[in-house]
């Protein structure tokens, strides 16, 4: 489960204090696996050395830090996304401020956790797929017993119709607006937006222009 309140929409990089020549974090899962992070790092801050025994993923919210794994260098802009394989050591930075969202999967049997991402790589979300006229299209990134991480594309007046999680999600807006009803209260969504959808409450979504977000669901 996540520790956000369900509630109208917010600006996720701002759930996190930017503070001067600091590093500043919190955190979103209420277990220790999978560990679900937000972090503000001030300009001239950063990770000199990481490495963790699950698959962890990146998603940009604001500046563009560089991330180093092995020989090569990416910069992570908002709305990328980049996953880093197990044990794999790297590190990031970047002399301005950034904010950005960590999530860390749970050690498992199979190689890779994460699917249609090139790791080692940043990937735009949005430009990942393409709306289709009168279709819902998704993509799904990691399917574990403790975590969904999903990409969807709706074509302006497509709907994903009223129905129940039994874990709390997390829509991160990537383009376009949408109407997003949770329970008996209906919100207007757009571009740079996040709003939690609690578990087992009823919720929906209808497209008010073509439509892109990244969810992330906690079981």
């Amino acid at each position: 489960m996540l520790t956000l309140k369900g509630g109208a929409p917010f600006q996720l990089a701002k759930a996190v204090s930017q503070r001067a020549q600091q590093v500043t974090s919190r955190q979103l899962s209420a277990e220790d696996s999978p560990e679900i992070t937000l972090y503000a790092f001030d300009g001239g801050e950063g990770v000199s050395e990481a490495h963790y025994a699950g698959e962890t993923l990146y998603f940009g919210l604001a500046g563009a830090p560089v991330i180093r794994l092995g020989a090569s260098e990416d910069v992570l802009d908002p709305g990328d996304a980049f996953v880093v394989p197990r044990d794999a050591k790297h590190s990031l930075g970047s002399n301005a401020p950034f904010q950005l969202l960590q999530v860390t999967l749970t050690a498992g049997d199979d190689h890779s956790q994460t699917r249609h991402l090139i790791k080692g790589h940043a990937v735009n979300l949005a430009e990942a797929m393409d709306w289709a006229e009168g279709e819902v299209t998704s993509m799904t990134i990691c399917q574990c017993p403790e975590i969904s991480l999903t990409t969807f594309a709706l074509a302006e007046g497509t709907r994903i119709g009223a129905h129940k999680s039994s874990g709390d999600a997390l829509v991160m807006v990537l383009e376009g607006t949408a109407e997003i009803t949770v329970g008996e209260e209906t919100y207007q969504v757009k571009a740079g937006e996040s709003l939690v959808m609690p578990a087992e409450i009823p919720h929906a979504l209808k497209a008010s222009e073509a439509f892109k977000m990244f969810l992330l669901v906690a079981f």
